[in-house]
Formats: structure tokens, C-alpha cells, sequence
């Protein structure tokens, strides 16, 4: 009964308000739904509530690694079925990753220098997925660590991966900044009619997708880099949280406006 009164207050809370902060549409769907009940019209302004702290993440050259180097630090949560609490939405598509590493090993033959963190549900069945691929002997598992420290991990690193799954790239976007290509579901029927922009993320969605990202970027350093430099210049122009700040102080401008008017 309780959680009924307070859904529903919410609900009219909502209803008030002229500004909503929220996931870009497509996203979070049970949300996007949600909205769409309470405002049936469509008559508010929906700010699309997807920025990260730019400052002090500064562009950092392609490392000078004798072999390719690759790290994520995307949670293991892949396997379903989810438990209670868990969305399919949450899934990250680790495995997808994984056999499109074997895939890669596979084709190409080239030996890759792999760094993951223990952290998510799946930990023992990706251990246990990476040792039937046949390639654990590449693979150095950290446990978690502080910001500064995963910060490292990633300059050292020459391709970081994202989620393959149902999500969206989040922590991402401090590898781009920091100048590294990512490989993830980029979700480009969501950010590019939004940004108007290609994404410079390396999308991918299956095991072959992986592959043939992880060929191109070996083979072509100059590719590498240049996907870097895209994807600082991508993170900055459209994600930085200095544009949430900008964003908030026009929109009560203009109605402190059209009151005085």
C-alpha cells in the first residue's frame, strides 16, 4: 500500500515538473515508458542526462607496447537468467567479447596482452568461458582498484572495451578522453540522430564485429591513433559536464523570461 501512495506521488511530483532529467529515449525503455504515461502529450523538456567531468583527463599518445594491449573494466554480468533486482538491460555482453578475442586468436594468430578486474556476477563462468576459448594463459585479472590507478590501466592500454550488450558505453567515455579507441555497443540509433554526428566508438555487436575491429586496430597504428584523437574531440564536444551547467542556466533564463515578458 505504501509503495503504491509513494509511486503515485512521484507520478504527480513528475507531472509538475517543466524540466525532466533522464537517459536519452531508448535507452532505459520501462523509463522511457514510464515518462510516456505521465506526460501522454509529450509537453515537457526531456534533458538528456548523459555527461562525465572532463577536466584534468588529458590526451595520451598510443603506447609503444610490444604487444597489444587490451583492457576493460566493464563488470562481468552476462549469463542469464538474471537475478531479482537485475534487468536483462544490465547485460553486457561479456561473452560477446570474449569469443570475439578467441576469434581474433584464432584468425590472425598475433598474441594480445589482456588486463579484466574481478567485478560483476560472472566472474567464474568468464574464467571458466576464457579457459574453453583457450586463451587464459593472455588474460592478468586485477581486483578493484581506486579511479587514478584504473586511469593508468587505461593509458597503458591500446584498445579499451565496453559493453557488447544491452546498455550503453559509460565509463568509456574517460578512455575516449583520455585518447584511447573503444570497443562497444556504440548505440548509434540512439546517439547519432541525437548528436547528429557519427560515433567514432568502434561498435560492434557480435563475436565478428570484435574480430575484425581488433584486426584493423593491430594492423594500423596510424588508425589507432587517429581514432584517439576522434574520440577525445567526441567526449569533449558533446559529454562534457560543463554543457549540463551551460544547458540549466539557459532553460531558466528563457522561463524567468517568458514570466517577465
Amino acid at each position: 500500500m505504501f509503495a503504491k501512495f509513494s509511486v503515485n506521488q512521484l507520478r504527480k511530483g513528475i507531472a509538475k515538473a517543466s524540466l525532466v532529467s533522464y537517459f536519452p529515449k531508448g535507452i532505459i525503455p520501462s523509463g522511457d515508458k514510464f515518462l510516456a504515461e505521465i506526460f501522454p502529450n509529450g509537453n515537457y523538456t526531456r534533458f538528456n542526462h548523459f555527461h562525465v567531468i572532463t577536466e584534468g583527463f588529458m590526451y595520451n599518445p598510443p603506447p609503444d607496447n610490444a604487444v597489444f594491449r587490451i583492457f576493460s573494466f566493464t563488470r562481468f554480468m552476462w549469463k542469464g537468467p538474471f537475478p531479482p533486482g537485475r534487468s536483462e538491460y544490465e547485460n553486457k555482453g561479456n561473452d560477446i567479447m570474449l569469443k570475439g578475442i578467441a576469434l581474433f586468436l584464432k584468425n590472425y594468430g598475433k598474441p594480445l596482452d589482456i588486463h579484466f578486474i574481478e567485478k560483476g556476477l560472472h566472474i567464474q563462468e568468464s574464467k571458466e568461458l576464457i579457459d574453453s576459448l583457450g586463451f587464459s594463459d593472455m588474460v592478468t585479472w586485477h581486483k578493484g582498484m581506486p579511479f587514478k590507478e584504473l586511469q593508468a590501466h587505461i593509458i597503458k592500454s591500446d584498445v579499451v572495451f565496453e559493453q557488447l550488450g544491452n546498455h550503453y558505453v559509460s565509463g568509456g567515455l574517460y578512455a575516449m578522453l583520455l585518447g584511447r579507441p573503444v570497443i562497444g555497443n556504440a548505440r548509434p540509433e540512439i546517439f547519432e540522430p541525437l548528436l547528429k554526428e557519427p560515433t567514432p566508438i568502434c561498435h560492434a555487436l557480435t563475436a565478428a564485429d570484435v574480430c575484425d575491429w581488433l584486426q584493423k586496430l593491430t594492423a594500423d597504428k596510424a588508425l589507432l591513433h587517429n581514432i584517439g584523437v576522434s574520440s577525445r574531440a567526441y567526449v569533449l564536444k558533446h559529454f562534457d559536464i560543463k554543457n549540463e551547467t551551460l544547458f540549466f542556466k539557459n532553460f531558466i533564463e528563457e522561463k524567468l523570461a517568458r514570466k517577465q515578458a
